[in-house]
Formats: structure tokens, sequence, C-alpha cells
């Protein structure tokens, strides 16, 4: 059971303790409102009297009372959700339009890990657009001097696969993709060498 819990915004608590001495990055909430019963949450940024979490789109901090707070440091507490949802942002630098495809993204955190996929299915009146492709990340990469990777596979007309890699820069919100390790970036109708990829 935690100290008191207030709203302060959607994506922020306050408590009446010195939250640094008890929460860490990644620990998981659970807590209830009148508005959606219970929720769980991620905590995502941690300060003196004001915790940042996110849960995604699964879970909204509405502005009510918070009852019934509960947090753990476990990696899969009981009941937890495996992962939030959340909507990702397909760019380029004349947008494409997903219209009747879908698009959907999930997440979790590992302590200061974040886990994600992104899963496109392009519809008959889908436009592609054109330039490189940037996805949005569910969270702000942390600063750092190195870069993140992450992963890809794409299923072109039932015919062929093709894999990647996505790069991440420290404090980054997107990721764009090189489909080889040579530095072919991911474009519409087609890939553009921009040099190796470091």
């Amino acid at each position: 059971m935690n100290s008191a819990f207030a709203y302060a915004s959607a994506t922020t608590i306050t408590v009446t303790t010195d939250a640094t001495l008890k929460y860490s990055v990644g620990d998981k909430l659970k807590l209830t409102q009148t508005t959606g019963g219970t929720k769980y949450f991620t905590i995502t940024t941690v300060a003196a009297t004001l915790l940042t979490i996110t849960g995604g789109t699964s879970y909204t901090l509405n502005n009510e009372a918070i009852t019934a707070p509960y947090y753990s440091k476990a990696e899969t507490p009981l009941a937890y959700p495996q992962m939030f949802t959340y909507t990702p942002v397909w760019s380029a630098p004349t947008p494409p339009v997903i219209s009747n495809g879908t698009i959907n993204g999930r997440f979790t955190l590992r302590g200061r890990t974040v886990v994600g996929q992104i899963y496109i299915v392009m519809g008959g009146s889908t436009t592609f657009g054109t330039g490189e492709y940037t996805f949005s990340l569910p969270l702000t990469a942390a600063t750092a001097t190195v870069h993140y990777s992450v992963t890809g596979r794409a299923f072109d007309s039932g015919t062929a696969y093709y894999t990647g890699i996505g790069d991440i820069a420290p404090t980054g919100t997107t990721f764009s993709v090189f489909t080889n390790c040579w530095g072919y970036r991911l474009v519409a109708n087609r890939t553009t060498h921009l040099g190796k990829h470091r």
C-alpha cells in the first residue's frame, strides 16, 4: 500500500512523501478511480513528490480521487497487463495515410527498457506518401551517447519478406528503418542508400 496519491495531470501523480526513497522507473502501479475502476500504470519518471506514469492508451488517469493505490517492483505482478496499447504515428516528408488499413502498437517497461511492437496492415486505399518513413515511439528514448536499435519485418503483397533494423537517437521520439547493414533506409516505394548505419 502506498502513501496518498492525488491526481496532478493525465500523466502525473503527486505523493505525500519523498518518492525518490520508495519508487523507481519501471515500477508497476495499481489504483482505483470512480471512472474506469481498477487501472494499471508504469512509472516513467520519479521526482520528489511527483510520479510521471504511462498506461499507454489502455488506461487513462482521470481528474478525480485515487483510491486503493498499490505498487510493485516485480516484473510480472499478479493480474498486471502484459503490455499497454498505443497508437503509432507513421510519417514521412509527404505523409502516408493509413485510410482503411490498420496500425497498432503495444509496449511494456522492464525496468528502464521499453519492449514494444508495431503492426501495420495496408488497406486498399492506403496511400504511401514520399520520402523516408518514421514511426513514433510510445515513450521518449533516454539521454545517452549511443543509439538504440529495433528490428522489423515486412511482407510484400504476399510474395516476399523483408527484414530491417530501426535506429533510435538519444532522446528520440521516432525511429527510422534500415533494410540492411549498409544503411539503406526504408522510403516510399523503394530504398535509398544514405551511408552505413552506425
